[in-house]
């Protein structure tokens, strides 16, 4: 779609066919990341050797690039996140910084203009990290960065899009948030995609409609998110009241069990 567009002459507000094609390609990333410092995981590591750590961007036709903070999205299920964290714990302001660094140095490189997340490994030591890969989608989890910021995520996107540009400097980050997604998966089928009456619930009404069976396997059924001034104190058993989602009609519920990653900071979520 994006290279039609430039073909028919029209406006880009985010990066070019040509830099998604490079990003895409598993040898052009590793050129560029090479290039900004960055090495891919090494062969041996797996998934359970690493946190997997995402930052979003901003870049405008000006040359500024803001980083908006490390979030930890480790817990997945296949390649959706369910419990996503920011900012990331337990990782140093010497490694962030280097994160973030690394990552404006990987757009400059890559001439990336509009919103993006990029996407790194950062092992259990607290220091290496590598370069996973570069989504030029923005996703739900920006949502992280509004109540950190303060600023709107979309709304800058849209003034990319526009021919606008940033500011100097980004928004400074506040406080601490945490957002556990809710998916309408069925786990007495080998967690697939569930349909069938889906109750939308909402302040003030209620609202019925029926869902195909064709559910796409990323299908949502809500999410939770919870803010907070200082770690630990972002609750999610104090944001239901906030939350407007779905539950599909007498449906069986799966848990995902996570183990505290540091016992003294036992998060109330």
């Amino acid at each position: 779609m994006v290279a039609q567009r430039e073909a028919a002459g029209g406006r880009v507000g985010g990066p070019t066919a040509q830099t998604i094609r490079d990003l895409a390609d598993p040898a052009r990333l590793a050129a560029l990341g090479r290039e900004s410092g960055l090495s891919p995981v090494p062969d041996h590591l797996t998934p359970a050797d690493w946190r997997r750590i995402e930052i979003d961007v901003l870049a405008d036709s000006a040359g500024t690039v803001w980083t908006l903070g490390l979030r930890d999205a480790s817990i997945r299920r296949g390649p959706t996140p369910v419990l996503a964290e920011m900012p990331a714990p337990g990782v140093s302001d010497t490694t962030a910084g280097a994160m973030s660094h690394a990552v404006r140095r990987l757009v400059r490189a890559a001439a990336y203009r509009g919103a993006g997340v990029v996407e790194l490994a950062l092992a259990h030591d607290g220091e290496s990290f590598w370069l996973v890969g570069v989504d030029t989608l923005a996703r739900t989890e920006h949502a992280l960065v509004e109540e950190i910021t303060g600023a709107s995520f979309i709304g800058l996107r849209l003034r990319l899009a526009a021919g606008g540009t940033l500011p100097a400097e980004p928004p400074t980050p506040n406080g601490h948030a945490v957002e556990v997604r809710l998916l309408a998966h069925d786990p007495g089928r080998e967690y697939a995609a569930s349909g069938g009456a889906l109750e939308m619930l909402s302040p003030g009404r209620k609202l019925a409609d029926l869902s195909s069976t064709f559910v796409c396997a990323l299908l949502i059924g809500g999410a939770i998110l919870a803010w907070a001034v200082v770690e630990g104190g972002a609750s999610c058993k104090r944001a239901v009241h906030r939350f407007s989602g779905g539950r599909v009609a007498e449906g069986p519920i799966g848990v995902v069990q996570c183990d505290a990653r540091d016992a003294k900071k036992q998060h109330d979520a």
